[in-house]
């Protein structure tokens, strides 16, 4: 078995682009926490170890409602969803729009 190294446990923010694959870099022993929006950016939290070297690989992968789910989708867990408000411009004049993503990941 491998010693693993101990320190105090964080909380950090991995902010996401919008694209339906990326890899995020983490901590061995990272544990996703939460997706959610924050001032418009979409981002995963993750408790780590920041003393371990971020050199684990995790993909997240971001589908829009309506879109469609890449096949290997049931080999990555549901991480959650998260929906997002923001003002459109049409004729009529500002009017609200919703865009709703849905989040899984795994290891790679």
């Amino acid at each position: 078995m491998t010693e693993v190294k101990t320190g105090t446990l964080s909380v950090y923010k991995y902010p996401m682009e919008y694209t339906e694959r990326q890899v995020v870099e983490l901590p061995e022993g990272a544990e996703i926490l939460h997706v959610g929006d924050q001032l418009g950016t979409v981002c995963v939290w993750a408790k780590i170890n920041p003393d371990l070297p971020a050199n684990k690989k995790y993909m997240v992968t971001i589908v829009g409602t309506g879109q469609p789910c890449p096949e290997d989708l049931d080999e990555c867990t549901f991480l959650g969803t998260v929906v997002q408000q923001q003002l459109a411009m049409t004729e009529q004049g500002p009017r609200p729009m919703s865009f709703v993503w849905h989040f899984w990941g795994k290891w790679v």
